[in-house]
């Protein structure tokens, strides 16, 4: 167990054997300034118990964003932990973000290092990403694993009038059904899906498996009520991995919006 007095030397010599053989080492605080507080975990202790150089990541709304920098600026002597800079991520318009916001910000001594834009293709998931966060079987479509998810459907109501739904009638669609909606998983199928979870462990007709086989449109089962489901992917985080060329968006996106010399 971890007190006042022992944590630190922890938090040392566990950094020390990460960097022995490191030119730089970047450390990833919690989801907020405050997470791990009560440890002596938060990213500002941390900061002072290595004598590291503090990146403050701010993103959300714009009024969120000035919210957050205010009250650190009014509270918290920021200045003092050796602040590299403030990174501003995942502004959606940033003409308006500068326009509006950037002297407020500046004015306040903030070291603005970045400003990244907000980029839509890294909140799109892929059909295999999302069975494996279900735990899902994979029934028919193997070969559309890698389909791209950009809108979610539940399938809950009658089929005419899931059909007369804009959002069914949308490209790159998720589609949530119970397996024995047989209507509404053909209407899926017909209409440029890239996957459909079937709920309460039913699986559909044989025929409706070829069908999906002939479409590369994968079909998981789960377990789970379409209630259930729908909640289940509503908390999952989409991650910063390779599918879709997702590390090279990232990539340009810092090559062209951050000034990595100030961090490094």
């Amino acid at each position: 167990v971890y007190d006042d007095t022992s944590i630190e030397p922890a938090i040392k010599s566990l950094f020390d054997n990460m960097a022995a053989s490191k030119s730089h080492v970047f450390i990833e605080g919690g989801k907020n300034i405050t997470f791990g507080a009560s440890l002596k975990m938060d990213a500002l202790s941390i900061a002072q118990t290595l004598d590291s150089r503090l990146v403050i990541i701010a993103s959300g709304s714009n009024d969120e964003i000035i919210d957050d920098l205010t009250f650190i600026h009014d509270h918290l002597d920021i200045h003092k932990e050796n602040l590299c800079g403030i990174i501003i991520n995942k502004v959606h318009d940033m003409e308006e973000f500068k326009d509006i916001y950037l002297g407020q910000i500046e004015s306040m001594g903030f070291p603005i290092i970045g400003i990244l834009p907000y980029e839509e293709k890294l909140s799109f998931f892929t059909a295999h990403f999302l069975a494996d966060k279900l735990y899902a079987k994979i029934v028919a479509g193997d070969k559309g694993m890698d389909n791209t998810i950009h809108n979610i459907f539940v399938g809950a109501m009658l089929t005419d009038e899931s059909v007369r739904s804009p959002l069914f009638n949308k490209e790159n669609k998720l589609v949530i059904t119970s397996g024995d909606r047989d209507d509404t998983i053909m209407a899926a199928l017909e209409t440029n899906s890239s996957a459909v979870v079937l709920s309460n462990n039913i699986m559909p007709r044989p025929h409706i498996l070829r069908k999906a086989d002939e479409k590369n449109i994968p079909m998981l089962l789960v377990t789970m009520d379409t209630y259930q489901v729908a909640m289940q992917i509503n908390k999952i985080e989409p991650l910063i991995t390779n599918e879709n060329n997702k590390l090279d968006i990232v990539a340009q996106s810092i090559e062209n919006n951050l000034n990595m010399e100030a961090i490094l």
